[in-house]
């Protein structure tokens, strides 16, 4: 492209008639070969014109009002100031620095930030290892207890024991020390009745006339493993065979497929003892079994070792702590159940065509074993689900020395919860041992496998993986209306086991809200809670038109008979105490309430 030149008018002048833009003109191409020469004699002519003008005084001529200027001869700078971009320029370069400023000091809060964090994280730990340690106690406190127990009662047997203590210096938690005394006080009584000899029997043996007790403890990883271990006479297993099949326990059948393992801890069955006569001492005409039971609500378990004529060893492995649990979380019918990992083996994945149903049993193959198959909707009486693939998820259950699988519909994870107690009025609630608030917020029953081991022997099995049919109490819509929690998510459970469809409400203001969309059948409402209680809820559903005829059950704590009888007269069919409560009698006077109505 050729050059072009700007025809600008002179600043010394006035500007063209037009403004600014006026004056400057683009020469044409072909005369911008000519500009040097033209603009030589310009200024030729002007220093002429000028030399004559001072001669004759005549007035000098005014210059030209324009200058033709090439652009290629123009300074890029002044272009960019003549059409205003150098203050933008500067504009964006000082935006520039204020957003590498600001960059910077975001990336130091950032780092900031992450060292807070850490330090938190670090703080937290100390923070929770310390209310751990709070609980911590040696079990010192309990074993130097035994030493008189074991002294009286060999005089009294007329045997001579030497009992010894080792590890005492283990700490372990509060509460299982509160616990662990009575099961240790049971075995201690039965290794001196049963298991050491009388020094006559120990020398005809070729044994010292003195026997031997040891109780002892140890630390292994995040367990507290206590032994009892004696040199006595062991357990006879021609003895227990002869007993079971006695007794009725077991078949000569049965018995004869049974390992010497699996015979020895027939001593847990209740019931089962091994003593000719009851005593005084040892079991008192109680099993062992209110030992394995004590153990199991501990989160631990208990083993049997022992040999004939050489003694016995029975080994109790507890958790350090009961306050904080690690549990594996698994949902069934919809809701999140936390299981302790310690008694979880492992973890299987198996086809409809991979479970075997015998007799309208089901169960699977395990490690070369056939393992009995059981839902956890069919234990806990929930409504099963239907299944989202083709593939069963099924937990191996170790506890109480029995092994079963238990089939739940998803795996959530591990997680490290707090363990709390049952309520009022929940204090015992088969096959729950407790209750956490997950990391969710989300409120999650703790299951108690003693008992689902105990209760399996009840539970139907079905041929089939298909949910069974709903029952006719899913007909029925329940409000439950508590600020408790805890109440609330019980007492729901207890219902859905019962196939009703239950709401729930945290407070009556609550409450009413979901009555204006849904029509309920019943209302189960507490007494004391904030911003209107239990009797004012009354009053307003029986004065409200559209809710008058809904039956409502008061469940509270509240034992003043005033206030029962002014809940009575405000409208309410029933009045249970929490402090009273049973499970069964509250799904009997809703069946026969609803049943009544409809």
């Amino acid at each position: 492209m050729g050059k072009e030149a700007i025809n600008i008018y002179n600043p010394s002048t006035s500007p063209p008639a037009g403004g600014f833009a006026q004056g400057i003109k683009i020469m044409p191409n072909d005369q911008e070969q000519n500009y040097e020469d033209d603009l030589n004699q310009s200024r030729a002519g002007n220093e002429e014109n000028e030399g004559s003008d001072s001669q004759d005084g005549a007035p000098k001529k005014t210059p030209s009002a324009s200058v033709s200027i090439p652009v290629g001869m123009l300074c890029i700078a002044g272009f960019f100031d003549l059409i205003g971009l150098i203050p933008i320029l500067n504009i964006f370069t000082d935006n520039n620095k204020k957003v590498q400023k600001i960059y910077s000091n975001i990336t130091n809060l950032y780092r900031t930030i992450q060292e807070d964090d850490l330090k938190m994280h670090v703080l937290v730990d100390n923070l929770n290892i310390m209310v751990k340690n709070i609980r911590i106690l040696p079990l010192a406190t309990v074993f130097h207890l035994f030493g008189r127990m074991v002294r009286d009662i060999a005089q009294e047997k007329n045997k001579k024991i030497d009992f010894e203590i080792i590890g005492s210096e283990t700490s372990t938690d509060k509460k299982i020390i509160e616990e662990i005394k009575t099961p240790l006080i049971h075995i201690i009584r039965n290794a001196i009745d049963h298991g050491i000899e009388t020094p006559s029997e120990r020398v005809a043996a070729g044994k010292n006339s003195i026997g031997k007790i040891i109780l002892a403890a140890k630390q292994s990883n995040n367990k507290v493993i206590i032994e009892i271990k004696d040199d006595g006479r062991g357990i006879n297993i021609a003895k227990l065979k002869e007993k079971a099949t006695k007794k009725g326990f077991l078949t000569q059948e049965e018995l004869d497929s049974m390992t010497d393992e699996q015979i020895t801890n027939l001593i847990f069955v209740p019931g089962f003892s091994t003593g000719d006569e009851i005593t005084n001492i040892s079991g008192r005409g109680i099993g062992l079994d209110v030992v394995q039971s004590k153990i199991s609500q501990l989160n631990g378990k208990v083993t049997v070792i022992s040999e004939l004529n050489k003694g016995c060893c029975v080994q109790i492995e507890l958790p350090t702590t009961m306050s904080i649990v690690d549990v594996f979380l698994v949902e069934s019918s919809n809701q999140t159940f936390a299981i302790p990992i310690e008694v979880i083996n492992t973890v299987l994945r198996k086809k409809d065509d991979e479970i075997i149903v015998n007799k309208n049993k089901r169960s699977i193959v395990f490690n070369n074993e056939t393992i009995p198959l059981y839902d956890l909707a069919d234990i806990l009486n929930l409504e099963r689900v239907p299944y989202k693939n083709d593939k069963r998820t099924i937990l191996i259950i170790e506890s109480n020395n029995k092994t079963i699988a238990m089939g739940v519909d998803k795996l959530i994870g591990e997680q490290e919860i707090l363990h709390k107690k049952l309520s009022a009025p929940f204090y015992k609630l088969k096959n729950i041992s407790g209750i956490t608030t997950l990391i969710s917020g989300e409120v999650c029953l703790i299951l108690n496998i003693s008992d689902i081991m105990k209760s399996i022997a009840s539970i139907k099995t079905f041929t089939s993986l298909a949910p069974p049919k709903k029952v006719l109490n899913s007909n029925f819509n329940l409000l439950l209306v508590d600020d408790s929690a805890t109440t609330r998510t019980l007492a729901k459970n207890v219902l859905a086991k019962a196939g009703y469809i239950v709401e729930t409400a945290e407070n009556p203001l609550e409450a009413f809200e979901k009555m204006k969309p849904q029509k309920f059948d019943l209302i189960i409402t507490d007494m004391e809670m904030p911003e209107m209680n239990g009797l004012e809820f009354v009053f307003d559903v029986k004065a409200n038109e559209m809710y008058a005829d809904i039956p409502i059950i008061v469940l509270s704590s509240v034992l003043s008979e005033d206030s029962i009888a002014d809940v009575i007269k405000a409208g309410a069919l029933k009045y249970i105490k929490k402090s009273e409560f049973d499970q069964d009698e509250l799904i009997e006077t809703v069946n026969n309430i609803l049943h009544k109505e409809h």
